[in-house]
């Protein structure tokens, strides 16, 4: 099934699970800006970001002044898969675009609150790999009820969405 584009306006509390892909990052700044959405807390998992997830998101969100959202940075998956071949090009367009991080800021390591960090149910935008939401239900399994939806961008075809093979 196709998401309108509308999908999550209006849920309550979002959480936004991004690995900082080009494409997320637009789809992150548009969200951040948006009247319509509450977003709660930003989760930032392993794929196109790298390492320095938690830092190019917490410039992300220090350039729209959106230290309200809570940062949370995934572990790495076990296996590590293979990093993809347009993470270098990605982490250095990020990289270029946004202001260097001059705190010594330590970003919080993933926990259930990260997708459920206010009370009732929250809204899952999946733009990433799905590797963070996996890990945080699996140590906490009573976090499901916590969580109203998720919603996962691109295809569901795992051949045509790189997100859902790494």
């Amino acid at each position: 099934l196709r998401a309108q584009a509308d999908e999550a306006a209006g849920t309550g509390p979002l959480v936004i699970d991004t690995d900082l892909g080009l494409d997320d990052a637009v789809a992150v700044a548009l969200a951040l800006q948006s009247p319509h959405l509450e977003v709660a807390s930003l989760v930032a998992t392993e794929g196109v970001a790298g390492e320095d997830r938690g830092s190019r998101a917490w410039r992300l969100l220090d350039f729209f002044n959106r230290h309200d959202v809570a940062l949370s940075v995934a572990p790495s998956a076990v296996p590590r898969p293979a990093a993809p071949p347009f993470r270098a090009f990605a982490t250095a367009a990020l990289d270029r675009a946004l202001p260097p991080d001059e705190s010594s800021q330590q970003h919080p390591g993933l926990t259930a609150q990260s997708y459920a960090p206010a009370d009732g149910r929250t809204t899952v935008l999946a733009l990433g790999p799905l590797t963070g939401l996996a890990a945080a239900l699996r140590a906490e399994p009573q976090l499901a009820a916590r969580i109203a939806r998720v919603i996962v961008a691109g295809p569901s075809d795992p051949e045509q969405n790189w997100n859902l093979r790494f």
